[in-house]
């Protein structure tokens, strides 16, 4: 089975959470499927620049088509029925408001939501916002944890009850850093943002 993985283009050295895991999915399944990445030929900004995602993604399908995140509107321009949409967090509905909560909500979540064959997502709690949000049926939306990348092993250590270390991944506005901060004064921890 061949499969074309839609992804974003890469914005300097951030944001390649997504890429690296779909790196390790692919890998691991290259026994199985024959993978092509297609990267959106610009930046996720503006409108003209979002139809030109979306008609060059319909110009490179593949025999399934898998949006991997953040240009979830891409799957509009795809064949629904061939198509699986990861969306891996709705705070981008929640961090706007008016007008732009109103498009965000549609051509990110909703429409391709309802568009696409299935969804994937990384935890209950995500599948009961992303079935909140769109009113589809919660068996379209299947919840598939982060993968590990191969090579990390655990570490066993001792659990430091008195002061417990608490690890913080990314620090875009989705992650809401400013109020892990506040909830975690006066804690006796460690906080570590990577």
């Amino acid at each position: 089975m061949q499969v074309t993985y839609f992804q974003r283009k890469p914005r300097g050295h951030s944001n390649y959470s997504v890429e690296r895991v779909f790196d390790g999915v692919r890998r691991e399944l290259s026994d199985r499927i024959e993978a092509d990445v297609c990267v959106a030929p610009c930046h996720s900004s503006g409108l003209v620049d979002r139809i030109r995602i979306a008609c060059h993604a319909r110009r490179h399908q593949g025999e399934v088509n898998h949006v991997t995140g953040d240009t979830n509107f891409t799957a509009l321009g795809l064949d629904g029925r061939r198509t699986i949409l990861t969306n891996l967090d709705c705070g981008y509905i929640a961090s706007s408001a008016g007008l732009r909560r109103w498009l965000l909500s549609l051509l990110w979540l909703k429409l391709p939501v309802r568009h696409v064959a299935a969804v994937t997502t990384l935890s209950n709690q995500m599948r009961a916002e992303i079935v909140r949000h769109t009113g589809c049926p919660s068996d379209k939306v299947h919840v598939i944890p982060v993968a590990v990348p191969a090579g990390l092993t655990a570490l066993p250590r001792e659990f430091d009850s008195e002061c417990p270390r608490i690890l913080q991944v990314g620090t875009t506005a989705n992650k809401n850093l400013p109020r892990l901060i506040e909830a975690v004064a006066g804690l006796s921890c460690k906080l570590i943002i990577i």
